[in-house]
């Protein structure tokens, strides 16, 4: 699917890849395609966000969306877990190559996005 899609746009500046890869596995085979397209992950972005502000943010979306995984503490509570041991170790696979950055996920919405697209004009401009 995700080679479709950068098929379809080659002539984009880039792309972004929201919540993926969750797992080295994925990582690996994410590069690998990008590899055999003839370009690399440039950088990846961790918005960082303490546990007790993710559950209430989740909380409150449960609430507004109706979504029954996220009105379930123990649900959220499950899910931040697998998030330490599945997910957060692809973050090493690509700080390992120097293209992790984490940025503060608490605050205003515009500081937040000024930060991250400080990570990216400063990646751009590199």
């Amino acid at each position: 699917m995700l080679k479709a899609e950068v098929a379809k746009n080659l002539t984009a500046s880039g792309f972004i890849f929201d919540g993926f890869p969750r797992t080295i596995p994925q990582a690996e085979a994410l590069d690998a395609l990008m590899n055999s397209m003839h370009t690399s992950i440039s950088l990846m972005i961790e918005l960082s966000v303490p546990e007790d502000e993710l559950t209430k943010r989740l909380l409150l979306r449960g609430k507004d969306s109706g979504r029954p995984d996220d009105i379930d503490p123990k649900v959220i509570a499950n899910r931040i877990a697998v998030y330490h041991k599945e997910t957060a170790i692809a973050a090493e696979h690509y700080s390992k190559q120097g293209k992790y950055h984490k940025v503060q996920g608490v605050g205003d919405i515009d500081e937040i996005f000024n930060s991250i697209c400080s990570v990216i004009n400063g990646y751009v401009l590199v």
